[in-house]
């Protein structure tokens, strides 16, 4: 006998990969000919990162939902910035 109807076990946890230790979050998914801004916000928190790697030689869970929210955040705005332009 299977798992019952309609259980969420296959659910994903959130979590991408560790890559150097480092947590890594998923970002949101970004409308159709979004993409760009989507692979900016990555572009960004591979930045980020590198950075808190540097200088405290991990990223912590703390700094990771820090990074986590910077990222949503500028991909809400480049959002925002493109639909007040009327491209979308």
């Amino acid at each position: 006998m299977g798992a019952p109807r309609g259980n969420q076990n296959a659910t994903t946890h959130g979590l991408r990969s560790q890559r150097g230790g480092s947590l890594r979050l998923t970002l949101s998914a970004v409308p159709k000919g979004c993409r760009h801004i989507q692979e900016n916000a990555y572009k960004l928190r591979d930045f980020l990162e590198a950075f808190l790697l540097e200088q405290h030689g991990e990223v912590s869970a703390y700094h990771a939902a820090l990074v986590q929210s910077s990222c949503k955040w500028e991909i809400h705005s480049q959002l925002s910035a493109r639909c007040r332009l009327g491209r979308r």
